[in-house]
């Protein structure tokens, strides 16, 4: 990748029923920007990994 190129990817999340955001029938929102990425290096397996990340982060809390 062009080393004048910076691309900066957000990652929004919608989190239901979590304490962290409003406890039960709720519906609270989430952001996670990761700069300087490869684009090519931002699969579906990339996301759903920081996904995970996300939640297991959220559950020790």
């Amino acid at each position: 990748m062009n080393e004048l190129v910076y691309v900066t990817v957000g990652l929004h999340f919608e989190v239901k029923d979590s304490y962290m955001y409003g406890g039960e029938e709720t519906v609270g929102y989430a952001a996670m920007n990761l700069g300087g990425v490869n684009p090519s290096k931002i699969t579906d397996e990339h996301i759903d990994k920081k996904r995970q990340d996300f939640i297991i982060q959220q559950n020790t809390m």
